[in-house]
Protein backbone atom coordinates (compact mmCIF):
# COMPACT_ATOMS: atom_id res chain seq x y z
CA UNK A 1 0.00 0.00 0.00
CA UNK A 2 1.22 3.86 -0.74
CA UNK A 3 2.56 5.41 2.75
CA UNK A 4 -0.31 7.72 4.03
CA UNK A 5 0.27 11.49 2.70
CA UNK A 6 -1.74 14.85 3.30
CA UNK A 7 -2.27 16.79 0.58
CA UNK A 8 -3.94 20.42 0.62
CA UNK A 9 -5.31 22.39 -2.28
CA UNK A 10 -6.73 26.10 -0.33
CA UNK A 11 -9.38 24.46 1.60
CA UNK A 12 -9.32 21.22 0.34
CA UNK A 13 -7.21 18.77 2.48
CA UNK A 14 -6.96 14.68 1.36
CA UNK A 15 -5.15 11.87 3.33
CA UNK A 16 -4.64 9.21 1.47
CA UNK A 17 -4.66 6.18 4.14
CA UNK A 18 -4.63 3.29 1.46
CA UNK A 19 -4.16 2.61 -1.75
CA UNK A 20 -3.00 -0.13 -4.27
CA UNK A 21 0.31 1.18 -5.49
CA UNK A 22 2.89 -0.95 -7.40
CA UNK A 23 6.40 0.34 -7.69
CA UNK A 24 7.92 1.71 -10.91
CA UNK A 25 8.74 -1.51 -13.25
CA UNK A 26 6.91 -4.02 -11.35
CA UNK A 27 3.47 -4.79 -10.90
CA UNK A 28 2.42 -5.79 -6.94
CA UNK A 29 -0.49 -8.24 -6.87
CA UNK A 30 -3.14 -7.81 -5.14
CA UNK A 31 -6.78 -9.93 -4.04
CA UNK A 32 -10.11 -8.78 -4.54
CA UNK A 33 -11.91 -6.85 -3.54
CA UNK A 34 -9.28 -3.82 -3.62
CA UNK A 35 -9.64 -1.47 -0.79
CA UNK A 36 -9.01 2.83 -1.49
CA UNK A 37 -8.81 4.11 1.93
CA UNK A 38 -9.30 8.40 2.43
CA UNK A 39 -9.61 10.88 4.54
CA UNK A 40 -11.15 14.43 2.91
CA UNK A 41 -11.63 18.01 4.53
CA UNK A 42 -13.31 20.79 2.54
CA UNK A 43 -14.65 18.87 -0.51
CA UNK A 44 -18.15 20.00 -1.78
CA UNK A 45 -20.20 19.69 -4.63
CA UNK A 46 -17.91 22.50 -6.48
CA UNK A 47 -14.48 20.65 -5.29
CA UNK A 48 -15.55 17.37 -5.11
CA UNK A 49 -12.94 14.38 -4.73
CA UNK A 50 -13.21 10.95 -7.32
CA UNK A 51 -11.86 7.52 -7.59
CA UNK A 52 -11.31 6.03 -11.14
CA UNK A 53 -11.12 2.33 -11.90
CA UNK A 54 -10.16 1.32 -15.10
CA UNK A 55 -11.54 4.48 -16.56
CA UNK A 56 -14.70 4.50 -14.90
CA UNK A 57 -15.47 6.77 -11.60
CA UNK A 58 -16.55 4.34 -9.06
CA UNK A 59 -17.18 6.94 -6.07
CA UNK A 60 -17.62 10.71 -5.87
CA UNK A 61 -17.05 11.96 -2.08
CA UNK A 62 -18.13 15.66 -1.72
CA UNK A 63 -18.37 16.07 2.04
CA UNK A 64 -15.93 15.68 4.65
CA UNK A 65 -15.24 12.53 6.43
CA UNK A 66 -13.36 9.10 5.63
CA UNK A 67 -14.17 6.58 3.18
CA UNK A 68 -12.99 3.43 2.50
CA UNK A 69 -14.09 2.08 -1.39
CA UNK A 70 -13.98 -1.41 -1.80
CA UNK A 71 -13.92 -2.74 -5.47
CA UNK A 72 -14.13 -6.66 -6.91
CA UNK A 73 -12.18 -7.11 -9.77
CA UNK A 74 -11.74 -9.58 -12.44
CA UNK A 75 -8.50 -10.97 -12.46
CA UNK A 76 -5.52 -9.46 -14.45
CA UNK A 77 -3.79 -5.74 -14.69
CA UNK A 78 -6.31 -3.15 -13.36
CA UNK A 79 -5.92 0.47 -13.26
CA UNK A 80 -7.03 3.08 -10.33
CA UNK A 81 -6.42 6.94 -9.47
CA UNK A 82 -7.63 9.57 -6.78
CA UNK A 83 -8.56 13.01 -8.62
CA UNK A 84 -9.64 16.16 -7.65
CA UNK A 85 -10.27 19.54 -9.70
CA UNK A 86 -6.60 20.41 -8.80
CA UNK A 87 -5.13 17.37 -10.24
CA UNK A 88 -4.13 13.67 -9.83
CA UNK A 89 -3.60 12.86 -6.31
CA UNK A 90 -2.45 9.01 -6.98
CA UNK A 91 -2.11 6.53 -10.06
CA UNK A 92 -1.30 3.34 -10.10
CA UNK A 93 -1.43 -0.17 -12.26
CA UNK A 94 -1.95 -3.16 -10.39
CA UNK A 95 -2.31 -7.31 -11.16
CA UNK A 96 -5.50 -8.40 -9.79
CA UNK A 97 -5.20 -12.57 -9.00
CA UNK A 98 -7.86 -14.78 -7.64
CA UNK A 99 -7.70 -15.99 -3.85
CA UNK A 100 -5.70 -19.20 -3.10
CA UNK A 101 -6.80 -22.16 -2.83
CA UNK A 102 -7.73 -23.13 1.30
CA UNK A 103 -3.92 -24.43 2.47
CA UNK A 104 -2.12 -23.27 -0.34
CA UNK A 105 1.24 -21.30 0.39
CA UNK A 106 1.30 -17.93 -0.90
CA UNK A 107 4.16 -16.94 -3.26
CA UNK A 108 5.98 -13.51 -4.41
CA UNK A 109 7.69 -13.69 -7.79
CA UNK A 110 11.10 -13.53 -7.71
CA UNK A 111 11.21 -10.88 -9.94
CA UNK A 112 8.72 -9.02 -7.77
CA UNK A 113 10.93 -9.42 -4.86
CA UNK A 114 14.26 -8.18 -6.49
CA UNK A 115 12.20 -4.89 -8.18
CA UNK A 116 11.14 -4.57 -4.50
CA UNK A 117 14.24 -5.05 -2.80
CA UNK A 118 16.59 -2.61 -5.08
CA UNK A 119 13.46 -0.04 -4.68
CA UNK A 120 13.62 -0.09 -1.46
CA UNK A 121 17.77 0.26 -1.42
CA UNK A 122 17.39 2.70 -3.37
CA UNK A 123 14.95 4.61 -1.29
CA UNK A 124 17.01 3.84 1.77
CA UNK A 125 20.40 5.84 -0.22
CA UNK A 126 18.59 8.75 -1.27
CA UNK A 127 16.39 9.51 2.48
CA UNK A 128 20.70 9.09 3.70
CA UNK A 129 21.63 11.27 1.48
CA UNK A 130 19.01 14.18 2.28
CA UNK A 131 19.19 13.55 5.40
CA UNK A 132 23.07 14.13 5.51
CA UNK A 133 22.85 17.36 3.41
CA UNK A 134 20.41 18.97 5.56
CA UNK A 135 22.26 17.67 8.54
CA UNK A 136 25.45 19.31 6.67
CA UNK A 137 23.37 22.63 6.61
CA UNK A 138 22.03 22.78 10.36
CA UNK A 139 25.11 21.95 11.50
CA UNK A 140 27.10 25.25 9.82
CA UNK A 141 23.95 27.26 10.54
CA UNK A 142 24.13 26.19 14.71
CA UNK A 143 27.69 26.92 14.13
CA UNK A 144 27.23 30.93 12.65
CA UNK A 145 24.62 30.91 15.41
CA UNK A 146 27.08 30.02 17.90
CA UNK A 147 30.56 31.76 16.76
CA UNK A 148 32.41 29.08 18.58
CA UNK A 149 32.36 25.46 19.41
CA UNK A 150 30.07 24.77 21.99
CA UNK A 151 29.88 21.34 23.54
CA UNK A 152 26.59 21.55 25.23
CA UNK A 153 25.16 22.18 21.63
CA UNK A 154 25.92 18.52 20.65
CA UNK A 155 23.01 17.71 22.83
CA UNK A 156 20.58 18.68 19.85
CA UNK A 157 22.23 16.49 17.34
CA UNK A 158 22.25 13.53 20.14
CA UNK A 159 18.68 13.06 20.33
CA UNK A 160 17.72 12.20 16.47
CA UNK A 161 20.75 9.66 16.30
CA UNK A 162 19.41 8.27 19.40
CA UNK A 163 15.73 7.99 18.09
CA UNK A 164 16.55 6.48 15.10
CA UNK A 165 18.41 3.86 16.42
CA UNK A 166 15.85 2.88 18.36
CA UNK A 167 14.73 -1.04 17.34
CA UNK A 168 10.94 -0.17 17.08
CA UNK A 169 11.88 2.56 14.86
CA UNK A 170 14.79 2.41 12.81
CA UNK A 171 13.01 0.85 9.93
CA UNK A 172 11.08 4.28 9.25
CA UNK A 173 13.59 7.02 11.23
CA UNK A 174 16.54 5.42 10.17
CA UNK A 175 17.51 8.23 8.33
CA UNK A 176 17.65 10.59 11.61
CA UNK A 177 21.27 8.75 11.58
CA UNK A 178 23.15 10.23 9.26
CA UNK A 179 21.47 13.64 10.11
CA UNK A 180 22.48 13.84 13.16
CA UNK A 181 25.85 12.46 12.29
CA UNK A 182 26.48 14.65 9.79
CA UNK A 183 25.13 18.01 11.64
CA UNK A 184 27.96 16.74 14.66
CA UNK A 185 30.49 17.10 11.93
CA UNK A 186 29.46 20.16 10.21
CA UNK A 187 29.22 21.70 13.37
CA UNK A 188 32.74 20.69 14.84
CA UNK A 189 34.95 20.98 11.44
CA UNK A 190 33.20 24.39 10.25
CA UNK A 191 36.00 27.11 11.42
CA UNK A 192 34.68 29.81 14.26
CA UNK A 193 33.36 32.77 13.20
CA UNK A 194 34.53 34.41 16.46
CA UNK A 195 38.48 36.10 16.38
CA UNK A 196 40.91 33.87 18.90
CA UNK A 197 42.77 36.37 21.17
CA UNK A 198 45.14 35.22 23.99
CA UNK A 199 46.41 36.71 26.85
CA UNK A 200 49.46 36.47 28.87
CA UNK A 201 49.94 37.36 32.72
CA UNK A 202 53.36 36.92 34.79
CA UNK A 203 53.69 35.69 38.35
CA UNK A 204 56.70 34.99 40.88
CA UNK A 205 57.84 31.49 39.21
CA UNK A 206 55.72 31.09 36.18
CA UNK A 207 53.49 32.18 33.17
CA UNK A 208 49.54 32.33 32.84
CA UNK A 209 47.82 32.89 30.34
CA UNK A 210 44.26 31.66 28.39
CA UNK A 211 42.62 32.43 25.16
CA UNK A 212 39.08 34.45 24.64
CA UNK A 213 36.92 34.77 21.61
CA UNK A 214 35.98 37.89 20.62
CA UNK A 215 32.94 38.66 17.56
CA UNK A 216 33.60 42.35 16.57
CA UNK A 217 34.03 44.54 19.94
CA UNK A 218 32.23 41.70 21.99
CA UNK A 219 33.85 39.37 24.39
CA UNK A 220 31.71 35.57 23.78
CA UNK A 221 31.04 35.13 27.68
CA UNK A 222 29.08 32.03 26.73
CA UNK A 223 26.03 30.06 25.73
CA UNK A 224 22.31 32.51 27.04
CA UNK A 225 19.83 29.99 29.59
CA UNK A 226 17.94 27.98 27.64
CA UNK A 227 14.73 29.92 28.68
CA UNK A 228 16.24 33.13 27.13
CA UNK A 229 17.09 30.94 24.15
CA UNK A 230 13.45 29.83 23.69
CA UNK A 231 12.09 34.00 24.46
CA UNK A 232 13.81 34.85 21.24
CA UNK A 233 16.80 36.75 23.02
CA UNK A 234 19.79 35.11 21.10
CA UNK A 235 21.86 31.92 21.37
CA UNK A 236 25.17 33.48 22.71
CA UNK A 237 25.63 36.07 25.56
CA UNK A 238 28.08 39.05 24.81
CA UNK A 239 29.91 41.31 26.96
CA UNK A 240 31.90 44.25 26.12
CA UNK A 241 35.51 44.39 25.50
CA UNK A 242 37.79 46.81 26.31
CA UNK A 243 41.80 46.58 27.12
CA UNK A 244 43.55 49.30 28.78
CA UNK A 245 46.65 50.50 27.61
CA UNK A 246 46.77 47.74 24.74
CA UNK A 247 50.14 46.12 24.57
CA UNK A 248 50.26 43.14 22.10
CA UNK A 249 52.66 40.78 20.53
CA UNK A 250 51.70 39.15 17.29
CA UNK A 251 53.03 36.56 15.50
CA UNK A 252 52.26 34.33 11.91
CA UNK A 253 51.30 30.84 11.86
CA UNK A 254 50.18 28.87 9.08
CA UNK A 255 49.15 31.93 7.24
CA UNK A 256 47.46 33.64 9.80
CA UNK A 257 48.32 36.14 12.41
CA UNK A 258 47.44 35.53 16.38
CA UNK A 259 47.51 38.47 19.09
CA UNK A 260 48.44 37.95 22.17
CA UNK A 261 47.45 40.98 25.26
CA UNK A 262 50.54 41.31 28.00
CA UNK A 263 49.66 41.41 31.52
CA UNK A 264 51.49 42.35 34.62
CA UNK A 265 49.44 39.76 36.36
CA UNK A 266 45.92 37.90 36.79
CA UNK A 267 44.85 40.89 39.12
CA UNK A 268 44.59 42.75 35.86
CA UNK A 269 42.10 40.76 34.09
CA UNK A 270 38.57 41.83 35.09
CA UNK A 271 35.48 40.45 34.57
CA UNK A 272 31.85 41.82 35.49
CA UNK A 273 28.72 40.94 34.50
CA UNK A 274 28.79 43.31 31.13
CA UNK A 275 31.91 43.33 30.47
CA UNK A 276 35.40 41.63 30.11
CA UNK A 277 38.48 44.20 30.93
CA UNK A 278 42.25 43.52 30.29
CA UNK A 279 44.75 46.09 32.14
CA UNK A 280 48.10 45.55 29.69
CA UNK A 281 51.79 46.36 29.70
CA UNK A 282 53.49 47.99 27.21
CA UNK A 283 57.01 47.16 29.25
CA UNK A 284 56.88 44.11 29.39
CA UNK A 285 55.80 43.18 25.96
CA UNK A 286 58.56 44.74 24.30
CA UNK A 287 60.53 42.68 26.96
CA UNK A 288 58.91 38.96 25.27
CA UNK A 289 59.82 40.54 21.88
CA UNK A 290 63.23 40.99 22.99
CA UNK A 291 63.25 37.41 24.78
CA UNK A 292 62.92 35.48 21.28
CA UNK A 293 59.66 33.82 23.27
CA UNK A 294 57.64 33.39 19.92
CA UNK A 295 60.46 30.62 18.78
CA UNK A 296 59.28 28.30 20.99
CA UNK A 297 55.04 29.23 20.88
CA UNK A 298 55.48 28.41 17.04
CA UNK A 299 57.24 25.38 17.37
CA UNK A 300 54.78 23.83 19.68
CA UNK A 301 51.85 25.00 17.08
CA UNK A 302 53.77 23.40 14.53
CA UNK A 303 53.71 20.11 16.35
CA UNK A 304 49.72 20.67 17.19
CA UNK A 305 48.77 21.59 13.87
CA UNK A 306 50.26 18.39 12.30
CA UNK A 307 48.53 16.15 15.63
CA UNK A 308 45.26 17.80 14.39
CA UNK A 309 45.16 17.02 10.56
CA UNK A 310 46.49 13.57 10.96
CA UNK A 311 42.70 12.94 13.45
CA UNK A 312 41.04 14.92 10.44
CA UNK A 313 42.32 12.77 8.21
CA UNK A 314 42.09 9.06 10.24
CA UNK A 315 38.12 10.47 10.95
CA UNK A 316 37.36 10.52 7.15
CA UNK A 317 39.09 7.08 6.45
CA UNK A 318 36.57 5.61 9.45
CA UNK A 319 33.40 7.24 7.75
CA UNK A 320 34.47 5.97 4.11
CA UNK A 321 35.28 2.48 5.62
CA UNK A 322 32.00 1.80 7.09
CA UNK A 323 29.99 3.04 4.37
CA UNK A 324 31.80 0.68 2.31
CA UNK A 325 31.49 -2.29 4.60
CA UNK A 326 27.47 -1.52 5.04
CA UNK A 327 26.75 -1.31 1.24
CA UNK A 328 29.01 -4.39 1.04
CA UNK A 329 26.81 -6.10 3.19
CA UNK A 330 23.55 -5.19 1.68
CA UNK A 331 24.85 -6.34 -1.96
CA UNK A 332 26.02 -9.52 -0.70
CA UNK A 333 23.97 -11.04 1.64
CA UNK A 334 21.15 -13.42 -0.09
CA UNK A 335 18.18 -12.05 -0.29
CA UNK A 336 16.72 -14.88 1.26
CA UNK A 337 18.81 -14.45 4.12
CA UNK A 338 17.58 -10.75 4.90
CA UNK A 339 13.61 -11.79 4.73
CA UNK A 340 14.46 -13.84 8.01
CA UNK A 341 16.67 -11.57 10.25
CA UNK A 342 14.83 -8.58 11.83
CA UNK A 343 16.17 -5.42 12.29
CA UNK A 344 18.78 -6.08 15.37
CA UNK A 345 19.89 -8.90 13.89
CA UNK A 346 20.81 -6.77 11.14
CA UNK A 347 22.13 -3.78 13.10
CA UNK A 348 24.17 -6.54 15.43
CA UNK A 349 25.89 -7.57 11.99
CA UNK A 350 26.62 -4.22 10.65
CA UNK A 351 28.23 -2.95 13.73
CA UNK A 352 30.29 -6.21 13.83
CA UNK A 353 31.79 -5.61 10.36
CA UNK A 354 32.27 -2.17 11.10
CA UNK A 355 34.23 -2.40 14.14
CA UNK A 356 36.09 -5.36 12.53
CA UNK A 357 36.90 -3.20 9.57
CA UNK A 358 38.19 -0.13 11.56
CA UNK A 359 40.16 -2.65 13.64
CA UNK A 360 42.18 -4.00 10.82
CA UNK A 361 43.15 -0.32 9.43
CA UNK A 362 45.04 -0.56 13.15
CA UNK A 363 45.70 3.48 13.13
CA UNK A 364 48.57 4.70 14.88
CA UNK A 365 48.10 7.18 17.76
CA UNK A 366 49.27 10.38 17.74
CA UNK A 367 51.97 11.34 20.04
CA UNK A 368 51.24 14.24 22.21
CA UNK A 369 53.90 16.70 22.11
CA UNK A 370 56.26 17.80 25.05
CA UNK A 371 54.69 21.21 26.91
CA UNK A 372 57.29 23.88 26.60
CA UNK A 373 56.81 26.89 28.76
CA UNK A 374 59.13 30.26 28.35
CA UNK A 375 58.75 32.12 31.34
CA UNK A 376 60.01 35.98 30.91
CA UNK A 377 59.98 37.34 34.91
CA UNK A 378 59.52 41.58 35.25
CA UNK A 379 63.21 42.10 35.77
CA UNK A 380 63.83 40.56 31.85
CA UNK A 381 65.63 37.22 32.78
CA UNK A 382 64.24 34.41 30.76
CA UNK A 383 63.67 30.66 31.53
CA UNK A 384 62.84 27.58 29.52
CA UNK A 385 60.82 25.23 31.55
CA UNK A 386 59.52 21.43 30.03
CA UNK A 387 56.90 19.15 31.28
Amino acid sequence: MIQPQLITFGALRIYLLGFPYSPPGSCVEYTSPVSITVAVWGADEKSPVSVWIDGREVARITQSGVFTIMAKLPEGVHHAAVLCPYGIIASSSFYVRPPLPPGEAKAIPWSDVQAMLEELRREVWRNCLMAAVAGLFVGYGLKRASKIEFYQLYVPFAVPIGIGLQPQLFATLYWLVPFGLTAILAYHFVRDFAEWRGYMAFGPNRVAGDIFPLWGEKYIAGLRPVKEILLGRGLVLYKRFMAHDAATIEFEFAGEVYVVYVLRSLEDIQETEDAFILRCDKTLARALVRADILKVVDKELSELRLEVMAYREMVKTAAFRAMSVIDDFFATTPIDRLTFLNVDEIREQLKARVMRELAEQGPEEPRAPAVTHAVVSPGGEEHVEEG
